[in-house]
């Protein structure tokens, strides 16, 4: 079977059934009728017009019907009309009506005559005669010698009407009905040539009257029911329906961070060295974290929640005791091992757990862990000749020298940021997003007592590191100076 794109409906070459008109009764005008000569077994369908006849060519009888391939075109297909008594029989492809000419000629006239009228006399078993005219008395016979249609003054009894059965299969769906984790488009496909299809979206039984199918049918996300009919030339099909169920994998949002007051206790972030989009992952190996390329679109990263090849982390404690436990797997607290440099990870966190954080406009943030040794968190990368990507990606290693072919990407501890010698910061992004107050001198996402003391070391000179210089301002008058004190304590009391 041949598939044909009929629109934007998907249907298929098919064989079209004739059946046995055994009474008048049963025929209507429009109706698509073969005329049939039988003889013995043998069974002759009137075919083209061939000089001032009409040929015959024979066909198979099953069941007393007629199956033909619906391209056909070497059997005449004739469309029954009415015309007073009689009945008329349009041939499309000779765009005229069935007649008698002179003598025992057949012809088709686009003109209706009396020539042109023909009648229709059934007996008990079916059969047919045909008389032609009112005046004529001529009847339709045929030769099995010459293998045509032609005309006689003798009544006979051996022509057969088969009438097209006219069918709409019910349409099938494509993907079919049932659980996906991605939106569909759906297309509905039909069997039945030149049908047409409606649908319903809302659990309502489809009529004519509902939505005519041209394009595939987009589903998102949740329960829907589709309910489709096919329809041909009158005749509607079954109802037919698939439900989907789509269930999208849920994703998360990481917004890259540039002030560190808007990081709080609690938040979840991950470790980016942002140059590459490359995204801290799970330890492999004794200071080696393994990393993966995320794209970043502006300032976000967008990935699956299943997905754990992204280290998440919680962050934890405040000012230069900020903790990173991952959630993820169960490593416990990100550490910096000492004077190596390695980033491991162990169950408390203890004093290397510990570091600070500050970050420049731009989102480059330099974490200070506590230990002795190189303390700086960065991101180290060398890239080999001719390659991209290394094979396999390791971070938290002390630098290496590049290996031909590669590339190394390190998260690692250094001291001071040397972009000459491929040491470059790294990037915070967070799943939180917290607005940051005016007061909030020492940036931990609160005004409180704390950022009182920050004010006070800050005036005395004692303080001018990780904290916001800007909200030490308190009382808007421009100038950091004593009178900022009273006014922090006032919105320290006063806010609810």
């Amino acid at each position: 079977m041949t598939a044909m794109i009929v629109g934007t409906t998907l249907s298929f070459a098919q064989n079209d059934t004739y059946e046995l008109v055994t009474s008048e009764s049963t025929l209507a005008a429009g109706d698509e009728v073969l005329i049939v000569y039988v003889s013995g077994s043998n069974y002759y369908a009137m075919g083209a017009q061939s000089g001032n006849y009409r040929s015959g060519v024979k066909v198979t009888v099953s069941s007393n019907a007629i199956s033909l391939p619906s391209t056909s075109t070497d059997v005449t297909r004739f469309t029954l009309d009415k015309n007073s008594n009689y009945w008329l029989f349009y041939s499309e492809s000779d765009k005229g009506y069935l007649g008698q000419g002179s003598s025992a000629y057949l012809t088709t006239s686009t003109t209706i005559g009396t020539a042109n009228n023909v009648t229709l006399s059934y007996g008990s078993s079916g059969a047919t005669s045909f008389k032609f005219g009112t005046t004529n008395s001529r009847y339709l016979t045929y030769s099995t010698n010459n293998s045509r249609f032609s005309t006689t003054t003798s009544s006979i009894t051996n022509i057969r009407i088969f009438k097209l059965k006219i069918v709409a299969n019910p349409p099938t769906f494509n993907p079919a009905g049932g659980n996906y984790d991605t939106e569909q488009n759906v297309m509905l496909l039909t069997t039945t040539l030149g049908a047409k299809i409606y649908y319903t979206t809302d659990g309502s039984t489809p009529t004519t009257n509902s939505t005519e199918y041209t394009n595939a049918i987009f589903v998102g996300e949740g329960t829907t029911t589709i309910k489709a009919i096919a329809v041909n030339r009158g005749v509607t099909s079954e109802v037919a329906e698939a439900t989907y169920i789509i269930k999208l994998p849920e994703k998360e949002t990481f917004h890259l961070v540039t002030n560190a007051a808007t990081l709080a206790a609690g938040d979840t972030i991950i470790i980016v060295y942002g140059t590459n989009g490359k995204v801290m992952g799970d330890q492999i190996s004794e200071g080696n974290r393994a990393c993966t390329k995320f794209n970043i679109t502006g300032d976000s990263i967008v990935m699956l929640k299943e997905n754990t090849a992204a280290t998440r982390l919680i962050l934890g404690g405040s000012g230069n005791a900020r903790t990173f436990q991952a959630i993820n797997n169960t490593e416990g607290f990100l550490y910096n091992s000492g004077a190596n440099g390695y980033l491991n990870t162990q169950s408390v966190a203890g004093d290397n757990a510990k570091a600070s954080i500050a970050i420049a406009e731009n989102g480059n943030a330099t974490i200070t862990f506590t230990a002795e040794g190189s303390n700086n968190l960065l991101a180290y990368y060398s890239a080999g000749p001719g390659g991209d990507d290394p094979t396999p990606p390791i971070v938290g290693a002390p630098r290496k020298a590049p290996v031909a072919g590669s590339e190394v990407d390190c998260f690692t501890f250094i001291n001071e940021i040397n972009e000459d010698e491929d040491y470059y910061p790294v990037q915070i992004y967070s799943k939180n997003i917290h607005e940051v107050t005016s007061t909030d001198i020492n940036m931990d996402g609160h005004t409180d007592i704390a950022d009182l003391t920050a004010l006070v070391n800050y005036l005395l000179g004692n303080n001018t590191n990780n904290i916001d210089v800007n909200a030490c301002d308190t009382d808007g008058s421009g100038t950091v100076d004593a009178y900022d004190i009273p006014a922090l304590v006032n919105i320290i009391l006063t806010q609810e």
